[in-house]
């Protein structure tokens, strides 16, 4: 397609016709808004194009991308090879992070990775947002609507990111060893390795995940109740638990620490608490041969 794009000179020549206009007439909150005032450019003819500081500019011409634009002013001229032609011009708010709170809708019915016994759990937290590739914005979430509210955007990742959280959470607990009974003190460390798998799915959707939180996970009493009653699972939980605090303190002595020292530390305690528990296992053989 051959649609022809250049900055606006400072003086138009008057044997020019008059250019049609297009600019940024949205509210603040406005996350991508259209003109639908100019939706068409006949042959010969011309559109003025002004793009705020606060916006990026998407020009879609016959429902493909014609051109993504900074702040500044620009004049098209349709294309001679054909008689009209339809354009929508986009203005995209890429400056602002749209604050999100999400939560899982119900409890959750999983397997402990650690005790292996049934565990049902829900979980909240906060998460910030904000475009970070226009087009693909335009592509995957806009798509033929005028206006997207910042409240609007919120609503659309809410239901996305529990669903998300929910897989990404099964998987990790898995690989990492670490038991759900465990997380309400791992909030910082789970969020810190959720985040970067987060930013990457979000990234698909044109969207850039600023910050991401798990606040709080709630497991109901009578799973608690059932957990508590087995001794055995106690020991080991209380056993982990001075492990981690063994962690927490080495991390306090290395600021330095990332995620994925934190990440190689949970392994670790998974590995150092099998190895105690395959001696133990080793040590009541040996006691139940030795009564034989």
């Amino acid at each position: 397609m051959c649609f022809k794009k250049r900055k606006r000179k400072q003086q138009v020549q008057s044997a020019e016709p008059e250019a049609k206009r297009v600019k940024f007439e949205g509210q603040n909150d406005d996350v991508a808004w259209s003109c639908t005032s100019v939706t068409s450019i006949l042959k010969g003819e011309q559109v003025d194009i002004v793009v705020p500081l606060s916006r990026e500019g998407v020009c879609l011409v016959d429902g493909a991308p014609a051109g993504v634009w900074s702040a500044g002013r620009y004049n098209i001229q349709a294309d001679p090879a054909y008689p009209s032609q339809d354009i929508k011009m986009y203005y995209i708010n890429k400056t602002v992070a749209v604050p999100i709170k999400w939560g899982t809708a119900n409890l959750i019915d999983l397997c402990d990775p650690v005790f292996e016994m049934p565990v049902r759990f829900g979980a909240h937290g906060t998460a910030k947002a904000s475009v970070g590739d226009s087009t693909l914005f335009l592509t995957k979430i806009v798509g033929t609507k005028d206006i997207m509210t910042s409240a609007e955007l919120a609503d659309y990742f809410r239901n996305k990111i529990s669903s998300l959280f929910t897989d990404q959470l099964a998987n990790k607990m898995k690989e990492l060893g670490l038991s759900y009974f465990e997380l309400p003190t791992q909030l910082k460390t789970i969020s810190d390795i959720l985040f970067n798998d987060l930013r990457s799915a979000f990234s698909a959707y044109g969207i850039f995940l600023e910050e991401f939180t798990v606040d709080a996970v709630k497991i109901p009493e009578e799973t608690l109740a059932a957990f508590s009653a087995d001794k055995e699972m106690v020991r080991r939980y209380k056993l982990r638990e001075k492990m981690f605090q063994t962690m927490y303190e080495n991390q306090k002595a290395d600021k330095a620490v990332d995620v994925d020292n934190q990440i190689r530390l949970i392994k670790a305690i998974g590995e150092a608490e099998q190895a105690q528990k395959d001696d133990r296992d080793i040590t009541i053989v040996i006691k139940q041969g030795e009564t034989e």
